[in-house]
């Protein structure tokens, strides 16, 4: 496999994913969402509507305490799992657990390309 080349590594707000979605050189994102400040969800719908790359998170915050710690140091919220699962499902967005999770799943992409699973089954 070759290696992962990154174009950027930022700490971002909402202007620059619309910039990472609008940049021709940038093939896949890679994002660290502790959560996001009230009322700026509907930008971030606006932003990932019509976005064809893919884009993995890997979100932070997930147990109560560090929900907790998100809020603190981002003064944002990070909100229900649930409704954070359904918003990715719904912008084809992968979550991830881990950064190894998160790297491994760019390597994917990059050497196999991106692809829309509907249904899927597993037999072992």
């Amino acid at each position: 496999m070759g290696e992962l080349v990154f174009q950027f590594f930022l700490s971002y707000r909402l202007k620059l994913l619309h910039f990472l979605i609008q940049d021709p050189e940038t093939e896949i994102i890679l994002c660290y969402l502790e959560g996001i400040k009230e009322g700026r969800i509907d930008t971030l719908r606006k932003i990932l509507k019509d976005n064809t790359k893919p884009i993995i998170v890997l979100k932070g915050g997930k147990s109560e305490r560090g929900s907790i710690a998100a809020k603190t140091h981002t003064a944002s919220i990070s909100g229900d799992n649930k409704i954070w699962k359904n918003f990715f499902r719904q912008y084809n967005i992968i979550e991830v657990d881990s950064l190894e999770q998160l790297l491994h799943s760019a390597r994917l992409i990059d050497c196999y390309g991106g692809f829309k699973v509907h249904n899927l089954a597993v037999v072992s």
